[in-house]
């Protein structure tokens, strides 16, 4: 039997997923408990594109060495800056990658990672598999991924490559898509059959909050 649970949210994503790790533990009314999860994939709705394959992938990784990520290859130089606002280095990017999503772990070191973890890391960190290293000591496996489907939506920018993609995936399946996504909220959109006849006008919506981090 397949069962949907919704965990509480919250300020920030490790408390986020701390509350879901937290929800998985808890067993359904006795006498039948429910079956605590061997691994478990952590994803998020701001990287909309994501392959079975993938899944499968880093899941499987995840079976072998308890913590599986994805890459991609970033695009600019990464700077530090003083708090002047001058430059005080530049890293080299050869070696350093952007972390993507899904990420798999087993559910025993995703457990002892958010039960570790300090407040200030659980406030003010981002990195899922970074608590998973440092508190489990396990070696986490990392795959490439496609950088033109596997990245964060955060900028106006993303937006658009993101209503380009998905229009082009509905016109490839014979859809029509009216009116992109927004990040008001305030765009009119429907989708219909191109070899059917125009339906009646619907409104729906789709946002991103602006501040999301």
């Amino acid at each position: 039997m397949l069962k949907t649970t919704v965990a509480v949210g919250a300020a920030s994503r490790h408390i986020t997923i701390r509350n879901g790790v937290r929800e998985l533990e808890k067993q359904l009314p006795a006498p039948v408990p429910a079956p605590v999860p061997s691994l478990v994939i952590v994803h998020d709705a701001v990287r909309p594109f994501v392959d079975e394959a993938v899944c499968q992938a880093v899941v499987e990784e995840a079976r072998k060495h308890g913590a599986c990520g994805v890459f991609a290859p970033l695009v600019s130089t990464i700077l530090r800056i003083d708090a002047n606002g001058f430059m005080a280095e530049a890293l080299p990017r050869h070696d350093l990658f952007a972390s993507e999503m899904p990420q798999a772990f087993s559910f025993e070191n995703l457990k002892i990672a958010y039960n570790s973890a300090s407040t200030d890391e659980l406030n003010n960190g981002t990195e899922c598999l970074a608590l998973v290293h440092k508190y489990t000591g396990c070696q986490v496996k990392m795959l490439p991924v496609d950088p033109n489907k596997y990245f964060k939506v955060t900028f106006e920018k993303d937006l658009l490559a993101v209503n380009a993609m998905m229009a082009s995936e509905r016109e490839r399946k014979g859809l029509l898509h009216m009116g992109p996504i927004s990040r008001n909220g305030s765009s009119e959109d429907f989708v219909r059959d191109a070899r059917q006849a125009p339906p009646s006008r619907s409104t729906s919506s789709s946002s991103i909050p602006s501040d999301y981090p």
